[in-house]
């Protein structure tokens, strides 16, 4: 990707471009969690489904009220929204996620961050 790449227009709040990856994990495609994710937001509680439901792994929520969209353009918005936090907040600059930015009061990304 052009995160893992450094080439991308993601930047890391004031201090300008991200920079590109130095230890990224490959992702790899989980249709099983996907069949999940999906069960999930038809629940449209807004809330996060139980850790027990979805062991090893993390999520993510965004609500997105624009009742117009379709899932593509919904799940584009929500991505901006995402990458927006780090374009805004930032983290430190070799992009490390240490518990001092895990737990920011201001400045947050833990949406941004939250991958697994």
């Amino acid at each position: 990707s052009s995160l893992a790449k450094g080439t991308g227009a993601q930047r890391n709040g004031p201090s300008g471009p991200a920079p590109p990856a130095s230890n990224m994990e490959a992702m790899v495609y989980d249709c099983t969690l996907e069949a999940s994710a999906i069960r999930h937001a038809r629940a449209c509680d807004g809330e996060l489904s139980l850790p027990e439901t979805r062991p090893g792994t993390r999520e993510n929520i965004q609500t997105i009220n624009n009742l117009n969209l379709d899932e593509n353009a919904a799940a584009d918005q929500a991505m901006t929204i995402w990458w927006s936090e780090l374009a805004r907040s930032g983290v430190r600059s070799d992009m490390l996620f240490d518990s001092a930015t895990r737990y920011r009061t201001t400045n947050i990304v833990t949406h941004w961050s939250k991958v697994r």
